[in-house]
């Protein structure tokens, strides 16, 4: 289950700064509160500003690191805030950048909040304040130049130019942008989100008639928007991605919070619901190539997408709800959303998974260590886990012999097999047995007698309804349970404070890796904590894994690679112990306090 208590970013304050206009007012509030998303509030109001750095890093730096000291002359369309094009910016070697946009109050409020990372006086800058249409005319009718990397940033335009009323990914825009590369150069062009497929096929069948070899970027930004979570982007071009010149790009000392090179081909993978939606090939062992290419021939004719899946994240925007009920230790809430099918359980008001996306999640807490452990994965215990999605994933594993399930909460087994029973299946499996009382008394109290019982220990729990709290001292009792090669999973949460918490939690043991999971459910990335003393998780016998033929709707080999890489901040918070510091968090603080007159002076915690 999701840890309550999400570090998100502050909303309501930011949308007074700017209302020139209400077209554009919602994209000010975004576009503002990027900033100070990156400082450590806490709200369970929904959210719908975004760590837009985290986007913005995902859209230039892929293609600017693997073409590397080739990139002279640069094209973005879109992205007011100037984001994207400060990073081009940030290159030595870049000669040019041409930014069509035609919101330059925009532009001006981001830099007036985020002077650090906003800086856009530089004579390589020529700005087109125009529409996309103008922009795109005019610099096809000047073909003065080509140019190495082009940013189309659609989904952006769609927010700036929304009184147009424009249809992105037409098939002539696409072939004049192609028209507009060099020969090595990529267009970088953001598609939309998985929640909304259709229009990821559609905008995958136009590239497809101007390129020839086409990339997917998946990225999400750790806010709680539905809009911008897990955002999918395509790479086209015949210049090569797949690779980042690693020396060049660590001498040009880009300012990152997000991507670094080993990053980089994390960024690439697809998940399986991508390659199902857009008919890639799926290989049985991981191979990024692979999986960026074609099924040849096709397996199946690629159906149409749904227009939408699951679309909200939060309960009173799901239309019909099903049950409300409060618990001994929480409140528990089911609804629906009838046009997409989709229903969610809520506890204390904070999704926890929907029938659509859950096992995303699911599947990233299960087989990237039963992958690892292969044969030697046979006894598991889970600490919560309520909702029956791990212990339904641990059971496609034939060599499974027991799974002990240790939930809080008897009602949240109940509700789940009543309104989810595909996800919670694995109740009905006479190798699992549920027992409820709380999870850390429950190691306490056996911790001596059954040492040694299990391979692999899943920890997936919400905070605040747990009779006891986490300890060093309850960690060093859980590896008294485990074989010499068993492993820890443990759901650690979204960015920010609560990583630093888990590090110093985690000490004892010897190795510790972070299991990086999209998900389009919860703010991500969202981080998991695989801890060991011997398990390699990059050591896998994939011949094996794949002859179980395990249906997933998210893992599969090449991803499993990918679940392993994290963006900067986090590496450097969690596993090296530097800590957090947020780009411009006192200058945007301290701006909103002069702005808005209420807020009392060093107040970090609510709006």
């Amino acid at each position: 289950m999701l840890p309550l208590g999400f570090a998100l970013a502050a909303q309501a304050a930011v949308l007074l700064l700017c209302r020139r206009s209400s077209e554009s007012s919602h994209l000010l509030g975004s576009l503002v509160a990027e900033g100070l998303g990156r400082l450590r509030w806490r709200t369970h109001q929904p959210n719908t500003t975004s760590c837009r750095w985290y986007t913005h890093e995902s859209l230039a730096l892929p293609a600017l690191a693997a073409i590397g000291p080739e990139v002279k002359d640069v094209l973005v369309f879109g992205g007011a805030d100037g984001g994207v094009v400060n990073l081009f910016l940030q290159s030595r070697d870049v000669q040019s950048v041409t930014w069509v946009s035609h919101l330059t109050q925009v532009t001006e409020v981001a830099r007036r909040c985020m002077p650090s990372l906003v800086k856009l006086s530089d004579e390589r800058l020529h700005r087109l304040t125009m529409n996309s249409d103008s922009g795109l005319m005019q610099v096809a009718s000047g073909k003065t130049k080509q140019f190495d990397i082009i940013v189309y940033d659609a989904s952006s335009l769609q927010v700036e130019e929304k009184p147009l009323k424009k249809m992105y990914f037409q098939p002539a825009e696409i072939q004049k942008l192609r028209e507009l590369l060099s020969s090595s150069g990529l267009l970088v062009a953001s598609a939309g989100i998985l929640r909304k497929p259709r229009s990821l096929q559609d905008a995958y069948s136009v590239l497809k008639r101007s390129f020839r070899k086409i990339w997917s970027l998946q990225h999400s930004a750790p806010d709680n928007s539905p809009e911008q979570g897990h955002s999918v982007a395509f790479v086209a071009g015949d210049g090569d991605i797949s690779v980042p010149n690693q020396t060049w790009f660590r001498l040009q000392a880009f300012e990152t919070c997000f991507y670094t090179p080993e990053l980089h081909q994390a960024l690439l993978a697809p998940s399986r619901t991508l390659s199902q939606i857009l008919g890639l090939t799926i290989p049985p062992w991981p191979e990024l190539v692979a999986a960026n290419s074609p099924n040849e021939p096709p397996v199946q004719k690629v159906s149409p997408a749904s227009d939408k899946l699951c679309r909200y994240r939060s309960q009173k925007h799901f239309g019909r709800p099903l049950l409300d009920k409060t618990t001994p230790y929480q409140k528990l809430n089911v609804a629906e959303e009838p046009s997409s099918r989709c229903t969610a359980l809520f506890l204390d008001e904070e999704l926890q998974l929907t029938n659509v996306f859950g096992d995303f999640y699911h599947e990233a807490l299960v087989h990237p260590a039963m992958a690892a452990l292969g044969q030697l994965g046979r006894r598991v215990l889970v600490i919560g886990a309520g909702d029956g999605g791990v212990a339904t994933a641990l059971f496609r594993y034939p060599q499974v012999e027991k799974v002990i399930q240790v939930e809080i909460d008897e009602a949240v087994p109940e509700v789940a097999q009543e309104f989810l029973p595909e996800i919670a299946a694995g109740y009905q499996d006479p190798r699992h047995e549920l027992v409820i009382m709380d999870g850390v008394r429950w190691v306490e109290e056996n911790h001596v007698e059954m040492k040694g019982s299990f391979d692999l220990c899943i920890i997936d729990s919400t905070d605040d309804p747990l009779g006891s709290q986490w300890s060093v001292k309850f960690f060093h009792n859980l590896q008294a349970l485990l074989r010499p090669h068993g492993a820890v999973v443990q759901n650690i949460g979204s960015q920010m404070d609560e990583l630093d918490d888990f590090r110093k939690l985690h000490v004892g043991f010897q190795n510790r890796y972070l299991i990086n999971c999209n998900t389009p459910d919860y703010p991500s990335p969202y981080f998991i904590a695989l801890l060991t003393k011997k398990l390699s998780p990059h050591d896998v016998d994939w011949t094996w894994w794949s002859s179980l033929n395990i249906s997933s709707v998210y893992y599969h080999p090449t991803i499993h690679t990918a679940l392993f890489s994290a963006p900067r901040e986090t590496i450097q918070l969690y596993l090296d112990g530097i800590g957090w510091q947020p780009h411009d968090a006192n200058f945007c603080r301290h701006a909103l306090v002069d702005r808005q007159g209420s807020q009392k002076k060093g107040r970090t915690h609510e709006l």
